[in-house]
């Protein structure tokens, strides 16, 4: 594991400096013409000054349809519980106060009022009605909350802060003097988060907690809009900037990601595919499916799955948008194939890299979720068949997809249209995606949500797909697969 705190770096002042990889590796990036990096990476490196990556003209993002998610992540701010217990020890062995032995006044030193005050705080939270905590695992609070817990232990954190002050004062090592700033700091930080989430002051920002595990909590701060932060983060920074992806546009409409990202000045153009759609694949949608909410849909989706992989015979991936239908497809229709040859894959089972792998070894079915509706690349026959069971429109049960739904609402605009809509489309655009991936593929896409062509909005989604030939004959399927 090796890794670098800006705040206990000496940098040139350090013993290994010459031999540090880190501080290498920086050397090598400013002789370097191109640089790739994630974009986690590129925008941690933001939110510290820029002191990773050195000036360049340029940035070229690919994949820019997850930029939106990639910086609402990053630029929000978080106080962990079981990551505030680990500092509290941290400090308490960089001081020393463990090893200066049993102290009947060590019960109540700084340290332990704060352990106690941050029970009692977590106590109060599982407690309080108006975050509603009790029985969920992440809530979004509208309210502004005062719990007296926190103001005991912001008062004795203050006593934690004068201890490493002193520490840094007094030391004459200097690393250490720096490893004392760095862990004041971080303490001040995160006692700063945590009042700024109670008191919600900044109306720019939504507040939201999560259960990770049993009592450990994370408290997050998080922006409602991105576009004022991409200006001053990204377009301030580089004089060129360029966004890639397969999945930018409704149809030739970039309205989504130029109102997310403030880019309302950009050009923007939708380039041809490579590939010959009209040739190389078969856009099947059977009109008569009962709409999603309808009580006999599972069942008549099990019946088309059940005709596909028959008619298909393995090389199939079928997506679903939730946990639960995929795993009550996966047993109903398993059990109707029992004594075949053809192997049944479900995500869970393994990781991804080995269902790919196994997928890859013998003609399989394959029933995913979301994992799988973007980035997998599977090319040949091992993959002749995608099946889409619903649109993949997100359920905002999430407190950052709560918020920003509501955020648009507040201001006065339509949730479906600007958020719930797009956000569907890119996803079934990726889904698509996964079937032709280079000019030598051939293969059937399935859709089973009737309301594709039933509803207004559907049109929206039929225009942003490739132009395959569409039938909605499951017999045109049939000979599709047995023409090459």
């Amino acid at each position: 594991n090796i890794n670098r705190d800006k705040n206990q770096c000496g940098e040139e002042r350090c013993f290994h400096f010459r031999e540090c990889y880190y501080w290498r590796m920086r050397q090598r990036l400013r002789k370097s013409h191109i640089i790739v990096v994630n974009h986690h990476l590129f925008f941690s490196d933001l939110l510290v000054s820029k002191t990773l990556l050195p000036e360049c003209f340029g940035v070229v993002f690919d994949e820019a349809h997850k930029i939106e998610e990639v910086m609402r992540s990053m630029f929000s701010r978080e106080f962990s519980v079981s990551g505030f217990h680990k500092l509290l020890v941290e400090i308490e062995d960089f001081l020393g106060v463990k090893k200066r032995g049993k102290n009947p006044e060590r019960e109540v030193s700084p340290y332990a009022r704060v352990r106690k005050e941050l029970d009692d705080f977590i106590k109060d939270v599982y407690a309080d009605p108006v975050i509603g905590l009790a029985g969920k695992k992440s809530v979004l609070p509208d309210e502004q909350r005062e719990i007296s817990a926190y103001m005991d232990m912001k008062s004795h954190i203050s006593g934690i802060v004068y201890s490493l002050r002193k520490e840094m004062m007094n030391n004459e090592e200097e690393e250490k003097k720096k490893y004392a700033e760095y862990l004041m700091l971080v303490l001040q930080e995160s006692a700063e988060i945590l009042g700024n989430w109670l008191d919600r002051k900044d109306k720019t920002s939504f507040y939201w907690l999560e259960e990770k595990q049993s009592r450990n909590l994370s408290f997050y701060i998080t922006p409602y809009r991105l576009d004022e932060l991409f200006e001053e983060k990204v377009r301030y920074n580089y004089p060129a900037v360029v966004l890639t992806s397969a999945t930018l546009s409704s149809g030739r409409n970039f309205d989504y990601v130029t109102r997310q990202l403030g880019l309302r000045d950009a050009s923007a153009d939708a380039l041809e595919s490579p590939f010959d759609y009209k040739k190389q694949s078969l856009l099947y949608i059977d009109n008569n499916m009962p709409a999603p909410f309808e009580p006999d849909y599972k069942e008549e989706m099990f019946l088309r799955l059940e005709e596909l992989i028959k008619t298909s015979l393995g090389g199939i991936m079928i997506l679903f948008t939730s946990i639960e239908m995929m795993q009550a497809a996966y047993k109903k229709i398993k059990e109707r194939f029992k004594g075949k040859k053809i192997p049944f894959l479900i995500q869970g089972s393994s990781g991804p890299s080995e269902l790919i792998k196994k997928f890859r070894k013998k003609p399989s079915v394959l029933f995913a979720t979301n994992t799988f509706w973007q980035g997998i690349d599977i090319r040949g026959d091992e993959l002749k068949c995608v099946v889409i069971t619903k649109l993949p429109f997100e359920v905002p049960e999430h407190p950052v997809a709560k918020a920003v739904y509501k955020n648009v609402r507040d201001e006065g605009g339509n949730d479906f249209a600007e958020i719930a809509l797009p956000r569907a489309i890119f996803m079934l655009k990726q889904g698509f995606g996964r079937l032709i991936r280079s000019k030598e593929d051939r293969g059937v896409v399935a859709i089973l949500d009737s309301r594709i062509v039933s509803k207004g909005y559907g049109k929206k989604f039929l225009e942003s797909l490739p132009d395959a030939e569409r039938t909605g004959d499951i017999n045109d399927v049939k000979r599709f697969f047995k023409t090459k």
